[in-house]
């Protein structure tokens, strides 16, 4: 079942998300749309659960059930409601999550188990 993906105020439906050079792809499909990509911050939250999501740069990331692979971030703050069965990762932000089956890192943050 697909989750509901929200990039500032846009929803979509999938279970993969990719954002990378200010594109976005949603289950291997790119989306086009030019709010998304010109806005000077990106918020993402994704209702339920997701297989995997990689981002190069947002404000913040929450995920409101489990992820079954990694959440990686370079720039952002990860906010994850379930578990995660492989990585979390960002470069610059706080990250919040229940049991994590990999790694958990940040190089500027706070790592907090809930």
């Amino acid at each position: 079942m697909a989750s509901t993906i929200n990039i500032n105020g846009k929803r979509f439906s999938g279970n993969n998300v990719v954002m990378t050079d200010n594109i976005i792809y949603i289950d291997g499909k790119k989306i086009e749309d030019v709010d998304i990509l010109e806005a000077k911050t990106v918020n993402i939250t994704i209702e339920g659960n997701l297989d995997n999501l990689e981002v190069d740069c947002c404000e913040t990331i929450i995920v409101k059930g489990d992820v079954n692979g990694d959440v990686k971030t370079s720039q952002g703050s990860i906010e994850i409601d379930g578990n995660v069965k492989g990585d979390v990762k960002t470069s610059q932000g706080s990250i919040r999550c229940g049991n994590v089956g990999g790694n958990v890192k940040t190089s500027q943050g706070s790592i907090r188990h809930t």
